[in-house]
């Protein structure tokens, strides 16, 4: 019996050793949404038009931590507007890389949700376009987008966002509601267990 809680302790220390080197490879900043300033997403760019229009807020439904980020679609001077966030020059030289995260849909009119990756270049070139178009969520659900940069080709930035698109006719409708959470973009062969912990 002594001997197997020795074996057991010993699998748990290796394992947890090894958490803090997956988890540095989450290339993103701010990927749990913990963080906002004046209303804004920390480290990343939202459609929100100051003192005007708040498509892009904090959310107090989250998939861990005390918060995740909620995009909206609102009407906007005989227009409806959907909410955008990206984060851009995010260092990472891998040419497979996997975006991860958690999500919720509220659609109006067969909104979706859209997640998307670019990879570019040491010339500034966009190099790669990954998009991925998400179905409605009552709860939390897991989405991943794999992206490869072309053989022989390198890496040195990304760039990702995360939007609602429309529905039916492609036109937007009032009340979709996109909750996201805990973000990771890494080298694809980062394990899944670590998706959304590092912050």
């Amino acid at each position: 019996m002594k001997n197997g809680l020795m074996h057991f302790s010993f699998l748990m220390t290796i394992i947890l050793l090894s958490i803090p080197d997956a988890l540095s490879q989450n290339a993103l900043r701010n990927p749990g949404f913990e963080t906002f300033v004046n209303g804004e997403p920390g480290d990343w760019a939202t459609s929100n038009i100051p003192g005007m229009l708040v498509l892009v807020s904090q959310s107090k439904e989250a998939h861990s931590g005390k918060s995740g980020i909620k995009l909206e679609v609102k009407p906007f001077y005989g227009t409806k507007m959907a909410g955008t966030a990206t984060q851009e020059n995010i260092r990472i030289t891998t040419p497979q890389v996997q975006f991860r995260g958690f999500y919720m849909l509220k659609s109006v009119g067969g909104d979706k949700a859209l997640v998307n990756v670019i990879l570019i270049n040491e010339n500034g070139s966009t190099i790669c376009v990954e998009n991925l178009n998400l179905e409605p969520a009552a709860s939390f659900e897991r989405f991943s987008l794999p992206a490869n940069a072309p053989d022989g080709s390198t890496v040195v930035k990304a760039k990702v966002c995360i939007a609602i698109i429309g529905g039916n006719n492609d036109q937007l409708h009032e009340g979709t509601v996109a909750i996201f959470d805990d973000f990771l973009l890494a080298p694809q062969t980062v394990e899944k267990d670590t998706l959304g912990k590092a912050r």
